[in-house]
């Protein structure tokens, strides 16, 4: 995991996100990586699915949309443990800087696009 280029975007680094899903490109809004502290006092095994340190990078953004609602299923993690790792392209201007690898943690439909909370799991310079 690049820490530095994860703590550059959570300071507000300006730069546009782009969630990858079944083929397409879906542009995430008003996105924002923050550095959180998680419930757990360890780092833990959550679920028998996925490690959790003290602290981890969200990602959260509003995809306007609704094509991706249906894409969605079987991605978020919770009772089932069959989720994928989404992918999220990170753009400054017209360059890729970085791809951030991520589960879905939380996601909110509203009329006409849906909010989206992910968990980034790596994230590498392009």
């Amino acid at each position: 995991m690049d820490e530095p280029l994860l703590h550059d975007l959570a300071m507000g680094g300006p730069a546009a996100y782009a969630l990858s899903l079944d083929g397409r490109d879906y542009v995430l809004e008003g996105a924002a990586v923050s550095n959180s502290p998680t419930l757990v006092t360890r780092p833990t095994v959550r679920g028998g699915v996925y490690e959790s340190a003290r602290r981890e990078y969200r990602l959260t953004g509003t995809v306007r949309d609704a094509s991706i609602i249906p894409r969605l299923t079987g991605k978020m993690l919770g009772p089932s443990t069959d989720f994928g790792e989404l992918k999220v392209a990170v753009y400054r201007g017209q360059s890729r800087i970085a791809t951030l690898l991520s589960n879905l943690t939380q996601s909110v439909q509203k009329p006409g696009s849906v909010e989206l909370v992910l968990v980034v799991v790596h994230a590498e310079p392009a």
